[in-house]
């Protein structure tokens, strides 16, 4: 009777132990989608808002390597200024000069379009209007804030950039 007992009790600890564990996982779950879910909220509100920051991590020239940047480099948005602050790797067509090299500027006059894609996420064309140079601006962005920009001047290979957006911060 004792021994009938005590595996009865050891069998209700034990159960009662496994099953508050996996209530402990399931909320352990549903808060990490509920933080995915205020992610793909929030740069929802960016791309909308036309307020972030693109940061460079990595550049990948037309026939060159993939390059890890490891300083900060970006593309500011907001509603009435882009402005740019990138890196140039590869083959100009022809050398200007007087020119800082890398893609570096400000923008008060730019087309800005953005389209929403099925499976989530966004295409975002720029073309600043009152740049020396004609830049074209491909942002495509992913629902977690993961993107990839693609830069193209009609003086030089295009360039692409592997990064994230982060909110930009009111002055």
């Amino acid at each position: 009777m004792k021994k009938s007992a005590l595996i009865f009790m050891c069998l209700t600890f034990f159960s009662i132990h496994m099953l508050s564990g996996i209530g402990w996982a399931q909320t352990i779950h549903k808060s990490g989608s509920s933080r995915q879910a205020e992610k793909v909220a929030a740069v929802k509100k960016m791309i909308e808002g036309k307020r972030f920051i693109f940061e460079a991590q990595q550049a990948s020239p037309m026939g060159g390597p993939t390059i890890n940047l490891t300083s900060s480099y970006n593309l500011s948005v907001t509603n009435d200024t882009i402005e740019a602050f990138l890196p140039y790797f590869g083959r100009a067509y022809s050398a200007p000069l007087n020119e800082d090299s890398g893609i570096k500027f400000k923008s008060l006059k730019f087309e800005y379009t953005s389209t929403l894609l099925k499976k989530g996420g966004w295409n975002i064309k720029i073309s600043p209007l009152d740049t020396r140079r004609h830049y074209i601006l491909f942002l495509n962005v992913s629902q977690h804030g993961y993107a990839t920009l693609n830069v193209q001047d009609d003086m030089r290979q295009s360039i692409s950039f592997n990064g994230i957006i982060s909110e930009k911060e009111p002055k």
